[in-house]
């Protein structure tokens, strides 16, 4: 039955595929005239991940995100009250009617939303405590006795949560599931406010803006952190800013703090200079969060949330969320700059490739970290490549020249067409020049070495019959062979004569180029064998076979074999010394030993 309906697969994926193609137009000819803006919102896939892994039975669409009619969920911290109120934002929101999610907390502070919707609440209450809910409501997991007043709480690319210590002056990093990582103490002093941002505006793009609201001078200014804990920048100064809670990025790069104690919004450029120091005044701002053209302000000791024109700091409106309002928080992926890099290629042109999900609705998407919205017009973007694969991205280690690593392949609308293969220039072709393609082949362009280098990065570009191109990036991976060792040494090649049997001589090692590989050796005959019945190995060791006597034989000549762990094998000679002693007299003669009778006195009986 199986292998039936695996026919019947191949043969719709073969034949009907033009059929298929009409079922897409379908919807595009009743859609083409709508000027309406259609939102489509699809699950989650991962930040900036390479779509690596193709269906051959879905397409994928060219297109330019929007996101200007995206509503989303926003949750704010009321500290007075011990609640977490919900409510809205979006263009289309002209008002506000929050509820409360969570009530009961004990001193609740920060709040960060992870990428599935999970929310981590900082507490005063409890010693210091962060508690995780899920997205009901439900605690399914929580750190207590922190010794610690945890503020700000905010995640990063990575997943890493960062929360700000103003006891400590320290940056306390956690991992997704609060296990503890290393902190950063590099801060300016009383650090109330951690913001993940990402943006092009600036290097790097993604960075943790932490607020400081020191109270000497010098301390009341925002630190900007790449996410290794290197402060890369600093951002403002006292007076302008008096106990920053909270500083705020836009798409323009332009940055905003909420400066509490003389009770005003700051704004500042990109390049960290002076842009308004009266942007906005009064009503005790303590936290901010911007949403397209919008800006809204946790006013503290008013109970409320106000909103404001982002271009001109006009107000619009405000709302009650609960008694003394300070951090608010939602879903990351709705927070990311809108030429962010969807398909993760490195290019940031507004055109990304998107997986289309569903066949008979061209403008039904899946996008990297975002909910997307297309216009009605997405009929336009033509249906592309789903991508390039390998069949085969490793080669081992001394290689031949123009040995083949794999074959190239095409999946998406154009499978079926005849390809050309180019290695190109751009993000991810560092190591091109060590390859090269015939055909559909790509090949070895040089003779790798594992111990070198053992991985590649090459870029590719796919052109079909009508021209059309993509570009991907592929890591080419090196197998490491077991080689066979090239030397063998001896920590000692000289013993002294009247040794006893068994004495070590010296102890033998090995050159091998594989780290970590083991070594045992052997007496082996052959050239330069002569006198191996004269030593023994024991392990490593080169031993004395018999008592050597430097006046008897002074060198001897010995032939040694290396094996590795995978059964390679060196041979070398080696030349042991004997070392001459001073011996004791074993024997007196004397010339003569007799003399004549009558001698003198004084004659010589002998020498």
């Amino acid at each position: 039955m199986l292998f039936i309906i695996q026919l019947l697969l191949l043969f719709f994926k073969t034949y009907y595929r033009n059929v298929l193609l009409v079922l897409l137009l379908i919807p595009i000819i009743s859609i083409a005239n709508n000027n309406d803006v259609i939102n489509k919102t699809k699950r989650y896939i991962s930040h900036k991940s390479v779509l690596n892994q193709y269906d051959p039975f879905k397409f994928y669409l060219n297109v330019a995100p929007k996101t200007d009619s995206l509503i989303y969920d926003v949750y704010s911290v009321n500290y007075g009250a011990g609640t977490i109120t919900k409510w809205q934002v979006g263009k289309s929101i002209a008002n506000q009617n929050p509820t409360i999610f969570l009530s009961g907390l004990s001193g609740p502070v920060g709040i960060a939303v992870n990428i599935n919707d999970e929310l981590f609440v900082t507490q005063f209450g409890g010693n210091g405590t962060i508690k995780k809910y899920n997205t009901s409501g439900v605690l399914i997991a929580q750190i207590s006795n922190l010794g610690y007043k945890p503020y700000s709480i905010r995640f990063d690319v990575n997943n890493i949560l960062y929360v700000a210590d103003l006891d400590n002056n320290k940056i306390r990093r956690y991992d997704f599931n609060l296990n503890v990582l290393s902190d950063w103490t590099n801060t300016a002093g009383l650090p109330t406010s951690v913001q993940f941002i990402s943006n092009d505006q600036f290097t790097p793009k993604d960075f943790v803006l932490v607020s400081n609201a020191g109270d000497l001078s010098g301390q009341d200014n925002i630190q900007m952190f790449s996410l290794n804990g290197t402060c890369i920048d600093t951002i403002g100064s006292y007076p302008t800013i008096d106990e920053a809670h909270d500083a705020i990025v836009d798409t323009a790069g332009n940055i905003y703090v909420a400066s509490r104690k003389n009770q005003k919004v700051v704004k500042y450029n990109s390049d960290g200079t002076l842009n308004n120091g009266n942007y906005i005044t009064g009503y005790d701002p303590y936290a901010m969060l911007i949403d397209n053209d919008y800006l809204y302000v946790a006013a503290h000791n008013l109970g409320t949330i106000r909103k404001y024109q982002l271009s001109t700091g006009n107000f619009i409106y405000s709302f009650p969320v609960g008694s003394l309002p300070t951090y608010m928080a939602t879903n990351p992926k709705y927070l990311l700059p809108p030429n962010f890099d969807y398909d993760g290629d490195g290019v940031t042109n507004g055109t990304e490739l998107i997986e289309n999900t569903d066949p008979l609705d061209p403008c039904s998407l899946i996008v990297s970290s975002r909910t997307l919205t297309v216009s009605a017009n997405c009929s336009a973007s033509e249906y592309y490549y789903a991508g390039i694969t390998l069949n085969d991205s490793s080669i081992q280690e001394n290689n031949l020249p123009n040995e083949s690593v794999g074959l190239f392949n095409v999946e998406g609308k154009y499978s079926l067409e005849n390809h050309t293969y180019t290695l190109v220039s751009g993000v991810g072709s560092t190591d091109n020049s060590s390859f090269i393609i015939t055909d559909s082949t790509l090949k070895a362009n040089t003779i790798f070495n594992y111990e070198l280098k053992n991985t590649y990065s090459i870029r590719v570009r796919t052109t079909n019959a009508s021209g059309l191109t993509y570009d991907t990036v592929l890591v080419i991976k090196i197998i490491n062979q077991n080689e066979a060792p090239t030397q063998i040494k001896i920590a000692d090649s000289a013993i002294s004569e009247n040794n006893l049997v068994g004495d070590t001589v010296g102890v033998l090692s090995s050159v091998d180029v594989d780290a970590g590989d083991t070594h045992t050796y052997s007496l082996v005959s052959g050239v330069g064998a002569t006198d191996n019945n004269n030593f023994t190995i024991s392990g490593a060791a080169l031993k004395a076979g018999q008592i050597y006597d430097y006046e008897t034989k002074s060198t001897y000549s010995i032939r040694v074999r290396t094996t590795d762990a995978g059964g390679l094998t060196y041979d070398t000679v080696l030349l042991i010394k004997i070392i001459n002693q001073n011996e004791a007299p074993t024997q007196i003669k004397i010339a003569d030993s007799a003399i004549s009778e009558n001698n003198l006195v004084g004659d010589t009986v002998g020498i």
